[in-house]
């Protein structure tokens, strides 16, 4: 049984995907600690979020939030980069960034509402 506490979780994180304008599922295997801070600090400057969540709980987020499509990709390591303003943003601020780039790998989006499959996010970024 669910406790109150990751009732309250999924809630605000699906309330956080419906309102993003992307959410880039990303596998950071590889990244250093420092790597990350330093990404984290990044996307936080630019109003981007990267947010590290249990799989299961992301399924749900994710469910509740609309995108059954997802709960497929969800496996392994994974963050989470939600943009609430340009959708593409996350993107553009790794462009710059090579050798976080490679540590970087996205693994689908949802893009202005609509979900992008693996195959087709060479398009995005």
């Amino acid at each position: 049984m669910p406790n109150a506490e990751k009732v309250k979780f999924v809630e605000e994180l699906s309330g956080q995907f419906k309102d993003a304008k992307s959410i880039f599922v990303v596998d950071f295997t590889g990244m250093t600690a420092n790597e990350t801070v330093e990404l984290r600090k990044k996307f936080k400057q630019n109003n981007v979020e990267f947010q590290v969540v249990r799989n299961t709980l992301a399924k749900l987020s994710f469910e509740q939030a609309g995108y059954n499509e997802v709960s497929e990709y969800l496996t392994g390591v994974n963050g989470y980069v939600m943009a609430s303003d340009d959708p593409t943003l996350p993107v553009k601020l790794l462009k710059d960034e090579k050798a976080l780039k490679e540590k970087f790998k996205y693994k689908l989006a949802v893009f202005e509402g609509k979900f992008v499959a693996p195959e087709s996010l060479d398009a995005i970024a």
